[in-house]
């Protein structure tokens, strides 16, 4: 039992250099570079495109969740919304919803697909 607790503290001490090692190899960076780095990370996350992926990769799980016959598509009874929520989402009035008309509609309107 000696020898096995000694061989798991030296693998611990092990572990832990190599780990000190890699973290000396990384590039320090300074405050000022990472609150750039930060504020083009929050930038890129805000920005239309990023929302618009967003809820577009919604829209389609929504749709994903409740397509009973998986052509893509929500007619209204596999929706579970109201025959009111439908309505507004159904653009085109065709009695199904796309993906792009849930996406439009988290967008306010706007849709890039």
């Amino acid at each position: 039992m000696d020898i096995l607790s000694g061989l798991g503290a030296a693998s611990g001490v092990l572990q832990q250099t190599a780990s000190l090692v890699q973290s000396l190899k990384q590039p320090k960076l300074t405050d000022e570079t990472f609150s750039e780095l930060f504020k083009a990370q929050l930038a890129a996350e805000a920005s239309p495109e990023a929302q618009s992926a967003k809820a577009l990769e919604f829209s389609k799980q929504f749709i994903a969740l409740r397509d009973v016959n998986g052509d893509q598509m929500l007619r209204f009874d596999e929706s579970g919304l109201s025959s009111s929520q439908f309505a507004a989402l159904d653009r085109d009035g065709d009695g199904q919803l796309s993906a792009a008309e849930v996406q439009a509609d988290l967008m306010g309107g706007e849709t890039t697909a």
